[in-house]
């Protein structure tokens, strides 16, 4: 006998837990402590086995049958949906752990040690870098994405020298990636030339006389602290 939506909230806890069957091994746990969760009961490898399917009314009867039809689908290609349900979640926690945001908050705190300002460095990160690849694994960071990336939210607010650095610590944070044993590379070194370049400041030239022999006596004077020093 199938269950129903009206069975399931007719059936209140009584003194001690109570099993609702559904067929093909699915069935209600209506726990005596309150607390509904649905469970399939399979066999794999000559074993008997109970998977958790979740729980009621967060899951629904239709929701908790589609997932028994998935599991019977895997156990007729003789796969447990036990073991497959815990290597789905073991990628997906790898998949967490190996996105560009991840790698690079493992960077930082490796790096920002004996740095004057570390906290720049992480603020253009979090504004200028994290917003496009931060959840996409470092595996899959590609040259055009990242000069996609940099050119839209970097180059194109005319922030040259924020460019320049967030490519530098992107690099970093990839060869760190590819040292902690991930599937990465720095897709860095294929950019040269790709971006604009700052403009670059020329100071005046001193001529004066009086200016140039104090630059020399200046520069003399550090030669020989130098050469004391040494």
């Amino acid at each position: 006998m199938t269950l129903t939506d009206t069975a399931i909230r007719a059936t209140k806890p009584g003194g001690k837990d109570a099993k609702l069957s559904d067929g093909g091994g699915l069935f209600l746990l209506v726990k005596a402590t309150e607390g509904r969760w649905w469970r399939l009961s399979y066999r794999h490898g000559g074993k008997q086995k109970t998977l958790s399917m979740g729980v009621y009314p967060d899951i629904g009867l239709k929701d908790a049958r589609e997932r028994r039809e998935s599991a019977k689908k895997l156990l007729a290609q003789g796969i447990d949906p036990g073991e497959d349900r815990k290597v789905k979640k073991g990628e997906a926690a790898k998949r967490k752990a190996s996105t560009s945001e991840a790698v690079a908050r493992d960077w930082f705190e490796r790096w920002q040690d004996g740095k004057a300002d570390p906290g720049k460095a992480w603020a253009r990160l979090e504004t200028y870098v994290f917003p496009w690849p931060g959840a996409t694994p470092v595996g899959e960071i590609t040259p055009v994405m990242v000069l996609t990336g940099l050119r839209e939210h970097v180059e194109a607010v005319g922030k040259l020298d924020t460019l320049r650095k967030a490519k530098s610590y992107l690099s970093q944070i990839m060869r760190h990636a590819v040292q902690q044993g991930l599937e990465a590379r720095d897709p860095c070194p294929d950019l040269r030339g790709a971006f604009k370049k700052g403009t670059v400041k020329h100071f005046a030239a001193i001529t004066a006389p009086l200016e140039v022999g104090k630059l020399l006596r200046d520069i003399d004077g550090y030669v020989a602290i130098q050469t004391e020093v040494g």
